[in-house]
């Protein structure tokens, strides 16, 4: 009677089937930057808590001014400046974080159709612009807001300073070009993936690196 062949497996062969799945996840995954990474978190954290917050009153003040206008017929006189302050606030800061994520609008469609090294230099250019422009948005606004706490004008209804108003595009401006500096910094060192922002690779799903 013939004795029954069952297949045997290889272990050599099982170990270089495991070795090459490790590598190749390994290959996919994006190049760690542990200082760079943690300082950015925190500056994402500060971000999340300042837009929060920013939409948060934001929100309080609106329903505010609805109850007190059509229930007691009287509004708050300064609500439109500290409206005016928080809009403005969660909307500069917003871009640092959309820059981060690789929200702001960009050719991805190009990206995607150029080859990789293309698509790599193109990102060098714009991430260079970006810094640029960016740069020199914080640089004069902080100039414009400085001659605007020299002149002495106020808010009426809230008698501070309207240079209050400039904070939030300085800060949000340097902070967005700070976000640019460090995906241009990203796509230098990681030579196998091209990175829309400081935390996203072009391709990725919406989530967080870290």
């Amino acid at each position: 009677m013939a004795e029954d062949k069952f297949p045997t497996s290889n272990p050599e062969q099982e170990t270089v089937d495991i070795a090459t799945e490790i590598i190749a996840q390994k290959l996919d995954e994006p190049m760690r930057f542990p200082k760079l990474d943690r300082l950015n978190m925190i500056l994402r954290r500060f971000e999340q808590f300042i837009m929060l917050t920013g939409i948060a009153i934001m929100a309080l003040l609106l329903m505010s001014q609805a109850v007190t206008r059509y229930g007691f017929n009287f509004s708050f006189h300064w609500s439109e400046e500290v409206g005016t302050f928080f809009v403005i606030l969660t909307g500069y800061i917003g871009a640092s974080y959309a820059a981060r994520q690789g929200k702001h609008i960009r050719m991805n469609i190009l990206s995607e159709k150029l080859k990789f090294k293309s698509a790599k230099m193109l990102t060098f250019c714009t991430d260079v612009v970006a810094i640029i422009g960016f740069g020199m948005i914080a640089v004069y606004t902080a100039i414009y807001g400085y001659d605007v706490f020299e002149s002495g004008r106020m808010w009426q209804s809230l008698a501070v300073g309207k240079w209050l108003l400039w904070v939030p595009v300085v800060v949000g401006m340097a902070a967005t070009c700070v976000q640019y500096m460090i995906t241009f910094y990203k796509n230098v060192r990681d030579k196998d993936h091209l990175w829309t922002g400081s935390e996203r690779r072009l391709g990725d799903p919406s989530r967080l690196l870290y």
